[in-house]
């Protein structure tokens, strides 16, 4: 190794360290079973396949596959999940276990239970990784000495947490989990779903893209209600919804009742290179979200397909997305404000081109899964090796 030969007489314990980080690693990655829709499925089997040769990674599924579920369900499926768990650790030797929550309280509880066995089991060398966060829930953890003292006593006890915004780690921080242990990342897209596609040429259509969970706070009726605007001042726009979710038939009613159809199209819910496609073939991607979001995977995927975006301060998003550089970012969600500023991009050609190519360069440098999966890997190393 050049390493070694340009540090005769050197430290030997840093030539150990290099020998040691690149030795085989076993992790357990914990998720929702990898065929169920959402970015934290998406992000763990893009994580999976790019890991270089020497990390195998094992997934362990959790949850139900389907929506809703009873309370005795919320009950039950962990505590099974708990009990695969423990089997799995009693007949593999893993170098690392790695959490996938949300900071919600009935992910936080789920998982809470995890780190409870894996504690009890004295397996201490675990990366937890936030994808979502609710500001409701940290500052109800924050007001309860309880809650808080069994917070840290589990997950403040991680050897590396991970987090999708500065702000989600300062409140990580505030609530006693240690500086040096929480670190600010990215979740990924995966740049394969684009190899041998190319974009549309000319076309008079202005497509305008939505892709995500269709649950209220996605901010779908707000923009079905500022399209109306949007479709009367440009009769070629169109916008296509893609996904799939509890507000799918209060969606298709509220297009029905603007008098949308045929300016609205639903393309359900799609993966791979004919998701890529729908999107290299748009002009716009409309991302109105007030939901509790990490970093979301679609909004990367629309960057790296070479759309401007409209978008909202959700979550980690102003972390990745600069408003005026990267398309328009929302102050609030309202019909009037998404209509204002798809038809400011929608009537500047100019502008469009000069963000799309803006954004492409941008996710492809920071976002793709090979750079991305990079940073997991010395995650694992850390505390597999060092805790």
């Amino acid at each position: 190794m050049s390493f070694t030969a340009s540090n005769k007489g050197g430290n030997s314990k840093t030539g150990e360290a290099i020998v040691k980080s690149n030795r085989r690693l076993r992790v357990l990655i914990l998720s929702k079973d990898l065929s169920a829709p959402g970015g934290v499925v998406h992000f763990v089997s893009f994580l999976m396949e790019h890991l270089p040769a020497n990390i195998e990674a094992e997934h362990l599924p959790i949850g139900r596959r389907t929506e809703g579920g009873t309370a005795i369900d919320n009950v039950v499926f962990p505590l099974v999940n708990s009990v695969s768990l423990v089997r799995k650790l009693a007949k593999n030797r893993f170098d690392c276990v790695h959490l996938n929550p949300s900071f919600n309280i009935s992910s936080l509880l789920r998982d809470g239970l995890f780190l409870l066995v894996l504690r009890i089991l004295r397996f201490r060398n675990v990366v937890v990784y936030f994808h979502g966060w609710s500001d409701d829930d940290a500052r109800r953890i924050q007001r309860s000495p309880i809650l808080l003292f069994v917070f840290k006593a589990l997950f403040g006890r991680a050897c590396k947490t991970l987090v999708l915004a500065a702000r989600f780690k300062k409140s990580l921080v505030d609530m006693g989990v240690p500086s040096g242990r929480v670190q600010v990342t990215s979740t990924m897209f995966d740049g394969r779903t684009f190899r041998g596609l190319s974009a549309k040429g000319h076309n008079s259509t202005k497509e305008l893209i939505f892709m995500s969970r269709f649950v209220r706070e996605k901010g779908v009726y707000e923009l079905l209600d500022g399209f109306v605007g949007v479709a009367r001042k440009y009769p070629e726009a169109h916008l296509t919804l893609l996904g799939d979710g509890p507000e799918r038939a209060g969606m298709e009613q509220r297009v029905a009742e603007l008098e949308l159809e045929g300016r609205v199209s639903f393309a359900g819910y799609l993966r791979g290179s004919e998701k890529a496609q729908l999107l290299l073939d748009a002009d716009l991607f409309v991302f109105p979200t007030y939901y509790g979001e990490g970093c979301p995977v679609v909004l990367l995927e629309a960057m790296a397909a070479g759309l401007p975006v409209v978008t909202h301060a959700a979550g980690g998003i102003p972390d990745l997305f600069t408003d005026g550089e990267h398309g328009i970012l929302l102050d609030s969600v309202t019909p009037e404000l998404i209509q204002q500023a798809v038809e400011k991009l929608l009537a500047d050609e100019r502008l469009q081109s000069e963000i799309g190519e803006r954004n492409r360069k941008y996710a492809w440098e920071r976002f793709e899964a090979g750079t991305v999966t990079r940073e997991m890997e010395q995650a694992y190393r850390h505390a597999a090796e060092r805790c």
